[in-house]
Formats: C-alpha cells, sequence, structure tokens
C-alpha cells in the first residue's frame, strides 16, 4: 500500500527578519557558548547593536568592493588546482576546501597571507594569530590608514570596519571590529566550505549535471583562465 506524501507550504518573511527573530532567542539565554568563541558579532547580536552594525557594515559588500575579491578566488583556486594536478589517490575534499576559503577570507578580510593552502600545519596557526592578535592586526591597521596615501591598494574588509561612522559620527571600538572579524572569519569560511564541497560531491555523482554545468560556465566565461566579475 503506497503513503501518500503531502508538503506542507509556509510563508517565509524576509532573510533579514528570520535572522532577528533567531537573535531574539539566543537573547533568552542567560548565556550563550558561541560568544565564547565569536563574541558578540552580527551573528549573535540583537536590537539596536545589531541594527547599527549592520549598517554600519553594509559597504563592505558594495559591488564595487567585491569586484576586487574576484582576482583574490582566482589565485587561491589555482593554488588548489595546483595541489590537486598531481594527487593520484583519494583526498579528503573538505579539509582541502576549507583551506582554500580561510585563505580567500583572510586575504579579502585584512589582506594577510597565511599560505595555509600550501603548508597544512599553518592553517590552526593562521586562527590562532587572528583569535590572540586581533588588536595588534587592528593597531597596526588603524596607523596604516594614517599615513597611506588614498587609493593606495584596495580596500578591504578591516578598512570598511575602521572607517565606518554612524549617524552621531560615532565609529566601532577595537572590541567590535574584533567580534564582527571573528564572525565572518569562522563562520564565514567553514559553512562555505561545507556548501562547495556538497556541490563537488553532487556533481562527482551525476556526470550528467556536471557537464550541463561545465557548458553553461563555458558559455558565459569562454576559455578565459580567470574569470572576472
Amino acid at each position: 500500500m503506497e503513503t501518500e506524501i503531502q508538503f506542507l507550504t509556509l510563508p517565509i518573511p524576509r532573510p533579514t527578519y528570520i535572522l532577528y527573530r533567531l537573535r531574539q532567542m539566543v537573547e533568552t539565554a542567560s548565556l550563550n557558548p558561541l560568544q565564547i568563541v565569536d563574541g558578540d558579532g552580527l551573528l549573535l547580536s540583537g536590537g539596536r547593536k545589531w541594527d547599527r552594525n549592520r549598517r554600519l557594515l553594509t559597504p563592505a559588500f558594495h559591488v564595487e568592493i567585491l569586484k576586487n575579491y574576484v582576482k583574490i578566488f582566482n589565485a587561491s583556486i589555482r593554488i588548489l588546482s595546483q595541489k590537486w594536478s598531481s594527487v593520484v589517490e583519494p583526498v579528503d575534499v573538505f579539509h582541502h576546501i576549507s583551506l582554500l576559503t580561510l585563505d580567500n577570507m583572510m586575504k579579502c578580510l585584512f589582506g594577510y597571507e597565511s599560505n595555509c593552502q600550501n603548508e597544512t600545519r599553518k592553517f590552526r596557526r593562521a586562527c590562532n594569530t587572528i583569535h590572540l592578535h586581533s588588536e595588534q592586526i587592528i593597531g597596526s591597521r588603524r596607523q596604516l590608514l594614517q599615513r597611506e596615501k588614498p587609493n593606495s591598494r584596495n580596500v578591504d574588509f578591516l578598512d570598511i570596519l575602521l572607517t565606518a561612522k554612524d549617524s552621531e559620527g560615532k565609529g566601532l571600538t577595537n572590541d567590535e571590529i574584533r567580534d564582527e572579524v571573528d564572525t565572518f572569519m569562522f563562520e564565514g569560511h567553514d559553512s562555505t566550505a561545507s556548501a562547495i564541497s556538497w556541490c563537488l560531491y553532487n556533481l562527482a555523482k551525476y556526470p550528467e549535471h556536471q557537464d550541463r554545468c561545465r557548458e553553461e560556465i563555458l558559455s558565459v566565461i569562454g576559455n578565459k583562465r580567470d574569470p572576472e566579475w
């Protein structure tokens, strides 16, 4: 006897509202263990602080800022491709993709060259560097912004955090900047690595869809070695 499966459709509000409601749930807890690791960044903060900081971080995702990251992505993926070109045994794809996304995050957030893809031991060292020396990194960048000439380099995420001002002319404190860096760093690279690894698994499992994806990509970028924005 076959069982009929019924599906329930629920209206989903805007993603920002979902995040807001989740934060309200988090605030009801007496202690959130995630704050010990990630601090009180956008993922875990709420109320006026969340709304203010979200507005201050919005310029970091302007199209002109994101365009600069494409070259970083291209360079990082070349490192991974070179590593895999000589592989003859099965590899832990998630591990290598995690290194790839961490490499990208390090470079895009604050221009940090960790070389973690080539030296796996540097993966943990790079994470510890951000956690333990974030105050030094933030202080060094503040000094650089004061003495460097305008437009001498591409603006990154940390530059936005350090120069952002609210309607009252107040910027983010060092603690707030550290919390946001930790949030984007450690939630961003791991979740992205999971999504990419799952995508690669499905492309390998279903070759026909892999072929269709390849055809579509080639139809858009052609034979260019490095995709452009």
